[in-house]
């Protein structure tokens, strides 16, 4: 897997993006919290002049950092799609497994209620704590299930905001390179 980024290279690229961004006096998407990163690779930017690349060389040079830059990018838009990926496929077990608490939930009520049953003349109470204590058991499983799955969702929902911010950048970097393939026609 040495086309993946390793996580220290996404953390330089996002510190590196951080730099740049309060060197420029920006910070980002406005009314954001701020703690939103432009994932860009670490590179520095190709000294050109500011109405575009001139020279053939300049293009050159211009043209292999974008690569690069799209490189990065495309690599990382797949190490996240897999990530959600396998948090969605996390979260459809998670959900086979709430069906079957919620069964046993049901399960363990019915046969509370069938051993308190106030009608009956019989009554054991040995037989009422272990229907007591199945009811509590089921409810824990329950209670673990949706733990799981609210812990998947942040987990999924965080993923989800990476790969659309990912997907932005990418848009502004090809943006960036017409309107400069533009500005040099």
């Amino acid at each position: 897997m040495s086309a993946n980024l390793s996580r220290a290279e996404l953390l330089e690229m996002a510190l590196s993006s951080e730099a740049e961004k309060s060197a420029h006096g920006t910070n980002g998407h406005s009314g954001n919290t701020g703690m939103e990163t432009s994932i860009v690779p670490a590179q520095s930017e190709p000294a050109r002049r500011a109405d575009g690349p001139q020279g053939v060389s300049e293009m050159h040079t211009f043209l292999e950092h974008r690569s690069r830059q799209w490189s990065a990018m495309l690599r990382l838009q797949e190490q996240q799609r897999l990530q959600l990926q396998a948090l969605e496929a996390e979260r459809d077990a998670e959900y086979k497994r709430l069906e079957a608490a919620v069964d046993a939930v049901q399960k363990a009520l019915r046969g509370v209620r069938a051993t308190t049953d106030m009608t009956r003349d019989t009554r054991n109470a040995g037989e009422a704590e272990k229907a007591i204590e199945l009811n509590r058991t089921a409810l824990d499983q329950l209670e673990t299930v949706a733990a799981n799955l609210n812990t998947n969702f942040l987990a999924w929902r965080a993923a989800w905001q990476q790969h659309a911010q990912s997907l932005d950048a990418s848009k502004r970097i090809r943006a960036d390179m017409e309107a400069r393939m533009m500005a040099r026609a």
